[in-house]
């Protein structure tokens, strides 16, 4: 029986929630947060804590790909990043495979300016197109 545990211990976690947010604008704030909640009640939560930028999405996608629940935070400044959104693409691919609910969260921002892409939002949005 003690084999079997340490065997358990050597084996990475299977992510239940990946969380997908604009780093340099929520990490040390709301994701930060809620991340340690949910550490706390033993719920495995995957973020990017440590990613090297210029690193392939291949790794992130793997990860999106081993949870379970994903988490959308929506931000003023989500739409600046390509990352956020190449993340929100493979979500959606998994959620419409049904393999992964997407819970979105709308931070300090109406969920009618995320719908019509207004606002810095849409603008940022409009010049990745």
């Amino acid at each position: 029986m003690a084999a079997s545990s340490s065997n358990n211990e050597t084996t990475p976690p299977q992510y239940q929630v990946f969380i997908n947010f604009r780093g340099d604008e929520l990490r040390n704030s709301f994701v930060g947060f809620l991340v340690e909640t949910m550490r706390t009640k033993n719920v495995n939560v995957f973020i990017d804590e440590s990613e090297i930028k210029g690193r392939s999405l291949d790794y992130l996608f793997k990860r999106i790909e081993e949870s379970r629940i994903a988490v959308a935070i929506f931000s003023k400044r989500y739409t600046e990043s390509h990352w956020c959104l190449d993340e929100l693409v493979k979500m959606k691919e998994q959620m419409e495979e049904g393999k992964l609910v997407v819970i979105p969260v709308f931070y300090k921002l109406e969920p009618a300016v995320c719908k019509n892409l207004e606002g810095d939002f849409g603008g940022y949005f409009k010049t990745l197109a």
